[in-house]
C-alpha cells in the first residue's frame, strides 16, 4: 500500500518538472531573433510600347560629295520625330535589400536588356552651295543592346518604384530616307545607311506586384546613341547647275536620342 502512494505522489511531480521544462524551452524559442526571408534573385521580364519622339543634335553637318560640285550643306535647323513603338526584353538580378526601418529599403539590381526600336524623323537645314534639297525624312530600325544598374525603394506594400541608368550600344538603320526642295517641288531618295554607336541611357519606373513570383512594370527611358555617322547616296537629277548622278550623303548628327514609354510583366525566380 505504501508503495503504491509513493507513486501516486511522485507522478505529478515528475509531470510537473517536464512541463517546466517544456515551458523553457519555448521561451527560449521565442526570444530566438527572426529570420528575415530573402528577397534577391533573378528576374526576366518583357515590355512594349511607343517610341514618341526621335530628338536629334543639329550642330554637325550634312555634306554631300563636294567633287561632284554639289558643295557642303551645314545643319543647322530643328529635328522632329513621329510616334513609333518598342518592344524587348531583360535579365536581371535583385541584390538583397538594405533596410531603412518603417518598412521602407533600397534594393540595388542589374540587368542587360536587348530591345528593337521604330520610329523616323524630319530634319530642317540650310544649304551652302547648290546642294539640291533643306530638309530630309528617314525611317528608323534601331536594336539597342544595355547593361543598366538599378535602385528600387522597398515601400512594404505591392508597389516598388526604382531609379536607373545604362550604358550599351545602339545598332541604328535609316531606310526610305528622302531630301527634298520646296521651292523646287523636288524629292530625291536616298539609299540606306547603318551605323553601331555607343548609346546611354535613363530610366525611371515602378513595379506592381500581382501575383506571386509575377509583376507588373512601366517604365520611362530616354537613350542617346552618341555621334551617328550615317552615309546614304542620293541619286540626283534635273537640277540646275548640278550634274546628274548618284552623290554621296552622309548625316552626323551630335546624337540621336529618343523617349520610350513601355509596359510589360516580370517574373521573380
Amino acid at each position: 500500500m505504501a508503495a503504491v502512494l509513493s507513486t501516486i505522489i511522485a507522478f505529478p511531480a515528475h509531470a510537473y518538472a517536464d512541463t517546466g521544462t517544456d515551458a523553457k524551452d519555448m521561451k527560449e524559442l521565442k526570444m530566438t531573433p527572426e529570420i528575415r526571408p530573402t528577397d534577391a534573385g533573378f528576374y526576366v521580364a518583357l515590355d512594349g510600347g511607343s517610341n514618341f519622339a526621335q530628338v536629334t543634335d543639329t550642330k554637325k553637318v550634312v555634306q554631300s560629295d563636294s567633287a561632284a560640285g554639289v558643295g557642303t550643306a551645314t545643319s543647322y535647323g530643328t529635328g522632329s520625330g513621329g510616334v513609333g513603338w518598342v518592344g524587348g526584353l531583360k535579365v536581371g538580378y535583385n541584390f538583397e535589400s538594405y533596410d531603412l526601418g518603417n518598412g521602407f529599403g533600397l534594393q540595388p539590381a542589374v540587368e542587360a536588356e536587348a530591345y528593337y526600336l521604330n520610329s523616323y524623323t524630319k530634319q530642317n537645314y540650310s544649304t551652302a552651295g547648290n546642294y539640291p534639297a533643306n530638309g530630309f525624312r528617314a525611317q528608323y530600325n534601331d536594336g539597342a543592346f544595355m547593361l543598366n544598374g538599378l535602385v528600387r525603394l522597398k515601400t512594404g506594400t505591392l508597389f516598388t518604384p526604382y531609379l536607373g541608368a545604362g550604358v550599351g550600344g545602339e545598332y541604328i538603320t535609316n531606310t526610305s530616307v528622302t531630301l527634298y526642295d520646296p521651292s523646287a517641288n523636288a524629292k530625291f531618295p536616298l539609299s540606306g545607311a547603318d551605323d553601331f554607336d555607343f548609346a546611354v541611357q535613363g530610366i525611371a519606373g515602378f513595379d506592381i506586384e500581382v501575383a506571386k513570383h509575377w509583376d507588373f512594370f512601366t517604365e520611362y527611358k530616354f537613350i542617346a546613341a552618341i555621334d551617328p555617322t550615317l552615309s546614304n547616296s542620293v541619286n540626283v537629277h534635273g537640277v540646275p547647275d548640278v550634274a546628274n548622278g548618284t552623290y554621296s550623303a552622309k548625316y552626323e548628327p551630335g546624337y540621336i536620342g529618343q523617349h520610350l514609354i513601355t509596359a510589360g510583366l516580370k517574373y521573380n525566380f
